[in-house]
This record gives C-alpha cells, sequence and structure tokens, in this order.
C-alpha cells in the first residue's frame, strides 16, 4: 500500500462484473429487474408475446393469452397425466421457453435454458392450491386473473411492457447462484482503497 488511489479500469462491453450505468458504487440496483435486468418478466415476456401474438398486433387479447396458457400445458404435460408436479414443470418449462435471450441465464445452448431458474416460480405462482400439482384448470386460470391484473387500464390489450412488469411482479425473482445477492455484487466501493475508509 502506497496511499495511491487506484482508479478501475473503464468496463468493457459485454464484462459481467460491469456495473449498469448510473448505479451506486458498491452494489448494483436491487428489485426485479427492468427491462435487460434478471427478472422473469424479462426472459418470459418477449417469448409469451411471440408464441401467442396470432394477430402480430404486438399485443396480446384475453383469448390469445389464455389460449397461451392451454397450448404451454400442452406442451408440459407430455405424459397427458392431466396434473404436473414441480419438478416436472421445471424441467419441461425451458422446452417451452425456448432458448434464452443472449448472455441470459444457461444462454447459448445451455441445458434447460432460463427455464430451470424461473420454472419453480412460475409453477409455485400457478399451483392456486398450493398443492404441489398443478393442472389445467389452474394454469389457465392464473393467466387470466394475470390478465385481468395486468390490464389496468382496460385496453383488452398486454403489451410487452405489461408482461414484463406483471410477469417481475407476479413471479419470485429468479436466484442464479454464485456472488452476491440481490442489490447486486457488494465490496468495496470503485475507487476506494481496501482497508481504508
Amino acid at each position: 500500500p502506497t496511499g495511491k488511489k487506484v482508479e478501475p479500469k473503464p468496463a468493457e462491453a459485454g464484462d459481467a462484473n460491469a456495473r449498469p450505468a448510473g448505479a451506486p458504487d458498491g452494489g448494483g440496483a436491487g428489485g426485479p429487474g427492468g427491462p435487460g435486468g434478471f427478472g422473469p418478466g424479462n426472459f418470459l415476456g418477449r417469448q409469451m408475446l411471440a408464441a401467442a401474438d396470432k394477430n402480430s398486433d404486438q399485443k396480446l387479447s384475453r383469448d390469445e393469452f389464455t389460449g397461451l396458457a392451454d397450448a404451454w400445458f400442452d406442451k408440459l404435460d407430455t405424459d397427458k397425466a392431466g396434473k404436473l408436479d414441480q419438478e416436472k414443470f421445471a424441467e419441461r418449462f425451458g422446452e417451452v421457453m425456448g432458448p434464452p435471450p443472449e448472455g441470459g441465464p444457461g444462454g447459448r445452448g445451455g441445458r434447460g435454458g432460463g427455464g430451470r431458474f424461473i420454472g419453480p416460480g412460475f409453477f409455485g405462482a400457478t399451483d392456486a392450491n398450493k398443492d404441489n400439482a398443478l393442472t389445467r384448470e389452474e394454469f389457465k386460470g392464473a393467466f387470466a386473473k394475470w390478465f385481468t391484473d395486468w390490464d389496468a387500464d382496460k385496453s383488452g390489450a398486454l403489451t410487452e411492457e405489461k408482461l414484463r412488469e406483471g410477469l417481475n411482479a407476479a413471479l419470485p425473482r429468479p436466484q442464479f447462484g454464485g456472488q452476491g445477492g440481490p442489490g447486486g455484487r457488494g465490496g468495496v466501493p470503485r475507487g476506494a482503497v481496501r482497508g481504508r475508509p
């Protein structure tokens, strides 16, 4: 220790440890994540819209949204048992979601993609009676309730933004493991010298 203040190098594009612009030193922004963050809606909103927007108007009607619940349940219930436990749901949810966005958790061919992180929370949010068995009726009922809740302006449609915000509010933030916790990487504030106030 020479007492010199050492300036960190500027973050390079794609640096996984880089703090978002405007984030305070010593930790990132908390919360469920805005656009580009790790909130579940940021992964699911775009995929839901792409899968269910039958008339290509960039929004989902109630019929399109609840129809998505039926289509997803068909893909999840490959055994045609009429119900799913959490383990099967989480295992199959990644296939329903498709590949995660570039740089997302489990990205670029990661087995199960983001589904293994988001699946358990999605299951919990849709298992209405909390009996660890999800039926088509519960799944479709959750989508219908979400539509009503998220269409606060009563426009009769959900945009990608409404989907993202609604999903981020309804689903728990995925736990990716590794360093840090909610609020981002802590530690010594940028520009500080370790061991000195």
